[in-house]
């Protein structure tokens, strides 16, 4: 199981979780000054961005970390977030035409009417994971 790797210095603890100050990485590096993956398309602002980690090495405060997290475990979160809500929309409108073929005089409301229904369980589901996602992030290793 392959894992992806961020570095990033803790500004705050609670606990044994740990809130790390992650730096925002160029495509590539300053040598290869011409490359046309230098400037991305989407512009990131080039911010840091905070976010909490389980802190089971006891790492301190103001030390440089690396920070994990399962790449099978972020390919079920883009599952959830990018295809799920199309299969409820999906499911949703087929529910809605199922309906309409009982009661013919609303034909076209029930399939979207089903599609948006579908959709705001998948967001209601999303959210929920979203909740239980935020300690999907671990320090590994302390750096300095």
């Amino acid at each position: 199981m392959e894992t992806i790797k961020r570095y990033g210095s803790i500004v705050s603890l609670s606990g044994r979780t740990a809130n790390i100050c992650i730096k925002h990485a160029d495509g590539c590096s300053e040598e290869h000054e011409g490359c046309p993956f230098k400037k991305s398309l989407i512009d990131t602002g080039k911010k840091d961005f905070i976010i909490t980690a389980n802190n089971k090495i006891n790492a301190g405060e103001g030390q440089f970390v690396e920070v994990s997290v399962s790449d099978k475990r972020l390919s079920g979160y883009a599952f959830i977030i990018f295809i799920f809500p199309l299969i409820m929309i999906f499911l949703g409108a087929l529910c809605g035409y199922f309906i309409s073929n009982i009661l013919p005089a609303y034909n076209v409301l029930f399939p979207i009417m089903g599609g948006i229904l579908g959709f705001l369980c998948s967001l209601y589901v999303i959210r929920i994971v979203d909740k239980k996602s935020k300690n999907s992030y671990e320090v590994t290793k302390i750096i300095s």
